[in-house]
């Protein structure tokens, strides 16, 4: 009957999608909101459907799962752990079935199972570091298993195995280690500086003989060290006990990030915000984005003739495709120029570091160990105050390292806070402290519907139906927190060229420029509020 049901709404779900679709592809003049109403309806039907299902999967799991414990010998409790873990991508707790798998593990080490060489080794159970809870909305419905993969249906979700289309080289594949949270499969990364691969080299050689690459950060002075264990070490993260306990918070798994463009929807607009956008400074700014390639020869880049100056590094993986179209968006908001385009920094230099590859004809994908390597090369370069990154994912232990370091560093990180929706958890990188996070608003000050929301939120900007450089040479409009998020880092970028450098004032006076929108102050939907690039009276 559940099954029935599920199918029922999902069907519902994907059958108003296509509608919409279809109208948009018509050029319909109908407006779609009311399409899409119906579909976010049919979606809470199915997210509450999913609450009660998911409670009771994991009440049938648990229960398995203590059941296969009871009887049976160790190597088989290893052996169906393996199998299963590709579904759970969370550390070790310290539950009994948790230290029964860890100790069983060890033993298999110590009896030559699994080859190994070390000393140093440790049993106890990872526990990785706190993270900020979402803010609940008080009555509203939160889904139990993370953000929906499909709001509007218009697009099926990835599988939870998909193929990358490498050319040349190793088959590489990504999976879903756990509810709309994707990695590398069976690849872990970890970074650390010259003290702690010494500690490395010395107490935990074993992990060393799965490294398969690593990549220099100088800026950073750290090394990223990237892993393909077998399916016994990926299963419930078994590869951290192998870990000295001082080494084991550098490790995660090369988790995916998702770049954020989301569905446009079709709105009215009672009290509208000038479009084109007006030019925040003048000033010769330089601004890093780590994103899909950029298409310098896209019209708008390359308008009446004048080139764009943009300066480009790629991080993708060997043999991985890399669309431009994401990142030629994201530099038509800084600096693209056209018929109905106008840039909000239009001396700006822009430092690309190209990061994202293809995972199907509608998605686009980055892997931390790649994000590290950008966020690397561009905290060494001098010239570049801010740098955006409309990109979100879960949290990575590793990338947390390497936001902070380059906030350290006296960089400005702007990160998209996501499109999974209001009540989805919050997502990474937006939500690390340095980090400013930026929601997307619609012509009439409305938020996007599909925004997600927490207390981390900090700016507002422009984000639904904002015309920019598309596919194929077009200008086309866009929607997602992800054009919101160029369009506040410009603000920073203008901001410390006025000050002379200053973070912290750049913030406090952003923050007092923009419009509050929402509750008084600073809220969760809006954060402080809308920065809109008004004609600005140069200072």
């Amino acid at each position: 009957m559940l099954f029935q049901a599920h199918r029922y709404f999902f069907k519902r779900v994907r059958t108003i999608g296509l509608a919409a679709l279809i109208a948009m592809q018509l050029g319909a003049c109908v407006p779609l909101t009311a399409v899409v109403d119906e579909a976010q309806q049919a979606y809470e039907r199915l997210r509450d459907h999913n609450v009660v299902a998911a409670r009771e999967r994991r009440e049938q799991e648990e229960s398995e799962r203590l059941q296969s414990g009871s009887g049976g010998g160790a190597n088989e409790s290893v052996g169906q752990n393996a199998q299963t873990a590709p579904s759970r991508g969370r550390a070790a707790t310290t539950s009994d079935a948790s230290a029964a798998v860890s100790g069983d593990i060890m033993r298999r080490v110590q009896q030559g199972q699994i080859e190994v060489a070390s000393a140093g080794l440790t049993t106890q159970p990872f526990v990785g570091p706190v993270r900020r809870a979402a803010p609940d909305t008080e009555g509203a419905p939160r889904p139990l298993q993370g953000p929906p993969r499909n709001p509007v249906g218009l697009i099926p979700p990835l599988p939870v195995r998909l193929q990358l289309p490498v050319s040349g080289g190793e088959p590489l594949a990504e999976i879903e280690v756990a509810p709309n949270v994707r990695a590398i499969e069976r690849q872990w990364v970890m970074v650390v500086n010259p003290e702690q691969r010494i500690q490395l080299e010395i107490q935990a050689p074993v992990v060393l003989q799965f490294m398969i690459r690593e990549h220099e950060l100088n800026a950073m002075n750290r090394d990223v060290l990237v892993f393909d264990v077998p399916a016994e070490l990926d299963a419930d993260d078994a590869i951290l006990q192998l870990l000295p306990d001082s080494l084991r918070p550098l490790m995660d798994r090369n988790h995916v990030y998702q770049a954020q463009a989301g569905p446009v929807p079709a709105r009215g607009s009672s009290v509208s915000l000038p479009v084109p956008l007006a030019a925040i400074c003048q000033a010769p700014v330089s601004i890093g984005i780590i994103d899909s390639a950029v298409d310098n020869n896209h019209p708008a880049l390359a308008y009446r003739g004048r080139q764009a100056p943009v300066v480009s590094r790629s991080f993708i993986e060997e043999g991985l495709s890399s669309p431009p179209a994401h990142g030629t968006s994201i530099a038509g908001v800084l600096i693209g120029q056209g018929d109905d385009l106008a840039p909000v920094v239009p001396n700006a230099t822009l430092y690309s570091a190209a990061v994202v590859y293809s995972q199907d004809n509608y998605r686009q994908g980055a892997s931390a160990s790649s994000i590290m390597q950008a966020l690397d090369w561009l905290a060494g370069e001098s010239a570049v105050s801010v740098i955006n990154l409309s990109l979100t994912g879960p949290a990575n232990r590793v990338l947390e390292q390497g936001v902070n370091i380059a906030a350290d560093q006296g960089k400005v990180l702007v990160a998209a806070a996501g499109n999974n929706g209001p009540f989805a958890p919050e997502q990474y990188p937006s939500a690390y402290d340095p980090v400013v996070a930026v929601t997307a608003v619609a012509v009439d000050r409305s938020i996007y519907r599909w925004a997600n929301q927490g207390n981390h939120v900090e700016f507002a900007a422009l984000g639904v139906q904002l015309p920019t450089a598309g596919n194929d040479g077009r200008l086309t409009r866009q929607s997602g927190t992800s054009l919101a998020a160029p369009i506040v880092a410009a603000f920073f970028a203008c901001e410390l060229s006025r000050n002379g450098g200053s973070i912290a004032l750049a913030r406090e006076t952003l923050q007092a420029l923009a419009e509050d929108l929402g509750d008084i102050g600073r809220d969760a939907v809006f954060g402080y509020g809308l920065l809109h690039p008004w004609p600005i009276p140069q200072r």
